[in-house]
């Protein structure tokens, strides 16, 4: 009972870490797999000396072996932030057990790292959902059997350490065990704070992206960055916000406005910091600098506001403390991800006025508005039934708008145009829930062949809009792509009431009717214009629904 009473001792101190460890943002941002090179470095610091600490701490057995809680520190660090900093936290504080010496020093040593991959492998293989107290609890027990293990089979003299193994083996599993399982759940408790803050960000990023709607214009006047930051800062709960561009301040809201006025230098500009590949930029009073001494702000973050691909400034918001959290880098990335997808509509709908219908329809088909506003109204939905589920699907609309945005040349893999597809159709599943079913079958082969981008997108959302009766119940739809006589074949097969025959022939001369939309046609244009005659395109009613047939030639991308 007394060598119980010691382990759970030990453990209890371990695990009295995790709550402070969770106050820092390299650990908050690593549970988030958010982190930085510079945040695993930290990672690697704090728990090597949590890792030491427990074999500090730990109860000597006999000649010079430990009890102790030494494989929590790198198990949890494998799981928090990946295999490389588990196996160093492990390989670290197993050189200090070696520094300790004993009979068990060395297999000590090496079991140690080797819990610090047990850990990366929870990691590698769960993501996400590498939190679930199961999981970790049987990574702890395992972490600390090959502990007992390797001590059984290099200490030395065989007997003793047989002997030790038979009289702390069962203590040290179970302790350890429910070690990191503890110190997991504690993590998990963060993580579900977190998400309740990110979630309660995702709704002001909504609420705000629907009042700022009617305001936004193809054009970032300081007339429409006004109103644009007072929707913002009356929504939100940061310090201060501005959106800034050519390093000059548009508009300015929030403590500090009485010397940060339009035209002055934006403190962006004045901390000299660099931005990051998706131009976001993080400033901290290390490196915050402003003209004004008593200036309140102590720290910043930046996102950038895009036309498409052409910049149109930065949204700013600024905190009076030195704190910035992944909340905050996910609200001001959210607001002004959507910002941009409304500056760029606009300046779509303007281009319909200067551009043939044709020309016009080939730029919207890359955002349709009708399916980012269904995306939004279910994610939105989702917010409160199932947060988890909603913040993936942010995370993945703003990987899609991106994609859209980003693509330039006429062709692209077929994986990537693929990409689209399959959120898209996660989208409306989300939407429709087990009354669509879907099923995607394309080869390997045909990932890498170049294909016309936003040129499949259609013909399924065609699907959805108009082939099928949405009070159905069954909505069946079958998307196949593979090689045939060095062609590339694609096809989409629907169960729903099928394409009237005047569509069919309209879309087959390439016109266009009153009665009917403009997306199959376009398509058959637009193969039509890389192709020329060499390409196939069908559309073929069915008993039920329709089957639509795309055969091109390989091009070179």
């Amino acid at each position: 009972m007394d060598l119980y009473i010691d382990g759970v001792k030990n453990a209890a101190m371990v695990i009295v870490m995790a709550y402070p460890l969770t106050k820092f943002a390299p650990f908050n941002r690593a549970v988030q797999m958010m982190a930085s090179n510079w945040d695993r470095i930290i990672l690697i610091l704090l728990l090597t000396v949590l890792s030491i600490l427990s074999n500090v701490i730990g109860t000597e057995l006999y000649n010079g072996a430990v009890l102790s809680s030494r494989i929590v520190a790198p198990v949890v660090g494998g799981i928090v932030a990946g295999p490389l900093v588990g196996i160093v936290v492990g390989f670290l504080g197993g050189l200090f057990r070696l520094y300790q010496g004993g009979f068990t020093a060395v297999p000590d040593m090496i079991s140690s790292a080797v819990a610090g991959i047990i850990g990366g492998m929870i990691y590698e293989r769960l993501g996400a959902r590498r939190f679930r107290v199961g999981s970790v609890f049987l990574a702890g027990i395992m972490a600390e059997i090959i502990v007992q293990a390797f001590v059984l089979l290099m200490a030395q003299p065989q007997v003793v350490a047989t002997a030790l193994i038979s009289w702390s083996a069962t203590t040290s599993i179970v302790v350890n065990g429910f070690a990191v399982a503890v110190f997991i759940s504690i993590i998990r408790d963060v993580q579900e704070r977190n998400y309740a803050i990110g979630m309660q960000h995702a709704v002001q990023a909504f609420n705000i992206a629907e009042k700022t709607f009617s305001i936004v214009q193809d054009e970032l006047n300081a007339k429409t960055a006004k109103a644009l930051i007072d929707i913002i800062y009356e929504e939100s709960s940061v310090d201060a916000v501005a959106i800034t561009r050519d390093g000059l301040t548009v508009f300015f809201r929030g403590i500090g406005d009485e010397h940060h006025l339009p035209g002055t230098p934006a403190l962006s500009a004045l901390a000299g910091a660099q931005r990051d590949e998706t131009g976001q930029m993080i400033v901290t009073s290390k490196t915050i600098k402003c003209q004004a001494a008593d200036c309140p702000l102590r720290s910043l973050v930046s996102a950038p506001l895009r036309y498409g691909t052409e910049s149109a400034g930065y949204l700013e918001i600024y905190k009076a403390t030195d704190e910035i959290h992944a909340a905050d880098l996910r609200l001001v990335e959210a607001i002004a991800g959507m910002l941009s997808m409304q500056l760029y509509s606009m300046k779509v709908h303007t281009q319909e006025k200067l551009l043939s219908r044709a020309e016009y329809e080939a730029l919207r088909s890359q955002i349709h508005p009708h399916f980012l506003f269904n995306a939004l109204s279910v994610i939105k939905l989702l917010v409160r039934e199932d947060p988890v589920r909603a913040q993936e699907l942010i995370v993945s609309l703003s990987q899609f708008f991106r994609r859209s945005l980003e693509v330039k040349s006429d062709l692209i893999p077929f994986g990537e145009e693929l990409k689209g597809v399959e959120f898209y159709l996660t989208i409306q599943q989300a939407r429709f829930g087990k009354a669509l079913r879907v099923t995607i079958d394309v080869a390997d082969e045909c990932f890498s062949v170049p294909f016309p981008a936003f040129a499949v997108q259609p013909l399924v959302e065609n699907a959805m809009n108009h082939g099928f009766v949405h009070d159905k119940s069954d909505m069946l739809l079958h998307l196949s792509g593979w090689m045939e006589d060095g062609q590339l074949v694609v096809r989409l097969i629907d169960n729903g009431i099928g394409i009237r025959q005047e569509i069919v022939e309209a879309v087959q001369a390439n016109r266009i009717v009153p009665t009917m939309g403009v997306g199959l046609t376009n398509v058959n244009r637009r193969l039509k214009s890389l192709y020329g005659n060499n390409y196939y395109f069908s559309i073929k009613n069915e008993s039920p629904g329709a089957t639509i047939t795309i055969r091109v030639p390989v091009m070179p991308g």
